[in-house]
């Protein structure tokens, strides 16, 4: 199975430590989006690709890159850490393109989220 990893933390650290070993219990080749790279812009709320099609979203030329990626493998692997009790802003942003929503059916899914950064801080205010 080919699976492709969305990493929503904007470090590799933590998280990203806790998805590769998620990943060792898995069978298959994996390939890496770190959403902190991508740049990927705010949705404007335009509806052009409910309405019109996805081809028509202002932001399809950075976007369909990572939908085709979505749409080639088997499964996906979405981790993050949590911030102020939700998924990264980065994630949330990503979540928000309804091309992602679009390509999502049959897939397999694995979310891994962290909350080890919050004790890991926590810690370190202690000392």
């Amino acid at each position: 199975m080919n699976y492709l990893i969305i990493n929503g933390s904007p470090r590799k650290k933590i998280t990203y430590s806790v998805i590769k070993q998620a990943i060792s219990n898995f069978d298959g080749n994996f390939e890496e989006i770190h959403l902190a790279k991508e740049k990927i812009p705010m949705c404007n709320g335009c509806y052009k690709c409910i309405m019109e099609g996805e081809e028509y979203c202002p932001h399809y030329d950075i976007i369909n890159p990572i939908m085709d990626k979505i749409r080639k493998c088997d499964g996906i692997i979405i981790g993050s850490p949590v911030y102020s009790m939700n998924v990264t802003a980065l994630l949330k942003n990503f979540f928000d393109t309804d091309l992602l929503l679009q390509n999502l059916q049959g897939k397999r899914l694995q979310d891994i989220i962290d909350e080890k950064g919050i004790e890991y801080f926590n810690d370190a205010e202690e000392k």
